[in-house]
Parts: structure tokens; sequence; C-alpha cells
């Protein structure tokens, strides 16, 4: 049994209950929707509004939910890694999020981040989860708007501006939940080859 066994348990435990929470709303909602447009109290509009509601506005709020989620779940993990890896916690950056654990990054992963897909992934979705949360996703109230604008253009299957507000697609969630994984794996292994060939 490895050194960090019980964290990386603990890691894809709590990242598949995120997954498993997404994958059970969704199929409550489905469910739901089902039932509502299977009635016979709801007029045809009612029926089109509804159906409007369920696949489009909650399945984006649930996307939303659960991408935020998955950073609660990352940031916790990287403390928990600075804790069981005795990683001096002054030598982090300031400020908040992913970035601030750069050296520890740096240090465990001995590989340049730029040449990393998991790390520049996540930082680019660091950017659509400040937005999220401090703005509700509005591009131009957030102060990282040209940044977003960017992440967008290059990564336009993961996430999409719709009416001023960047969106998660489900593809984007898939990824990010894979990168989360590889990151946090390879970031417990603390492995010094470069991880940045590996697939």
């Amino acid at each position: 049994m490895s050194k960090h066994s019980g964290l990386k348990f603990a890691t894809s435990a709590n990242l598949e209950w995120h997954v498993l929470f997404h994958n059970h709303v969704n199929d409550a909602m489905a469910f739901r929707l089902n039932h509502l447009l299977e009635s016979d109290k709801l007029s045809e509009s009612d029926k089109k509004y509804w159906e409007e509601v369920y696949s489009n506005q909650f399945s984006k709020e649930l996307r939303i939910t659960v991408f935020l989620l998955f950073f609660g779940h990352l940031e916790e993990t990287l403390f928990n890694l600075c804790k069981a890896k005795k990683f001096d916690l002054s030598r982090l950056d300031r400020g908040f999020g992913v970035r601030r654990f750069k050296p520890m990054i740096k240090h465990f992963l001995s590989t340049p981040l730029n040449e990393y897909e998991p790390y520049k992934l996540i930082s680019d979705a660091q950017f659509v989860r400040n937005a999220l949360l401090h703005a509700a996703g509005r591009v131009s109230l957030s102060k990282d708007a040209k940044q977003i604008k960017a992440i967008v253009k290059n990564r336009n299957t993961f996430y999409l501006i719709k009416n001023d507000r960047v969106q998660v697609t489900p593809q984007g969630l898939l990824f990010l939940q894979r990168a989360i994984s590889k990151f946090c794996n390879d970031l417990i292994k603390g492995d010094l080859a470069d991880v940045s060939t590996r697939t």
C-alpha cells in the first residue's frame, strides 16, 4: 500500500460523489420532465415551457453547480496534499484558487506546467469559475473578461457565451472531471518524471 493511498482513495471518492450527484439529479429531472410532458392537465404551451426549463435552464444550472463543486474538491485536495507531503504553506503564492498552489504543484510534478494539459485546462476553468461565482457568469462584469473570451474561443466545445454569460457545456464538465482526477493522482504520486508526455 502506498504512503498516500488513503488520500488517493478519499480524493477519488469525493470526485465520484460529485459525478454521482450530477447523474442522479439529471435522471430525476428527466423523469420529472417526462411526467409533465405526459400529463393531460397541462396545455401544449405549458409543456413547451417546462421542456425548455428542464432541458436547458435546469440542466445548465446543474452543470454550473457541479463545476463549482469540482473546484471545492480540488482546493481541498491541494490543502490536504500540502499537509500529507509536509509542504511548507508559507511557500504558497498569495491570492486564491489553484494558482496559489503553483509552487507545490511545480515541486511535485517537476514538469513545465505549460506542457501539462490537466493544469492548463484547470487554469482556464478557474477563470470561468470566478466569473460564475462572483458575477453569475456575466462576462462584461468580470475583471477577466478578455481572458474568458480567449478561453471560450480556444475551448469552444467546453464553454460558450450566451447573452453575456459564460456557460459550461456537458463536454466541458466531463473534461474538467478527467483533468482534476489525473492532476490529483499525479500530484499524490509526486512523480519526478516528466508527466507531460503521459496520456
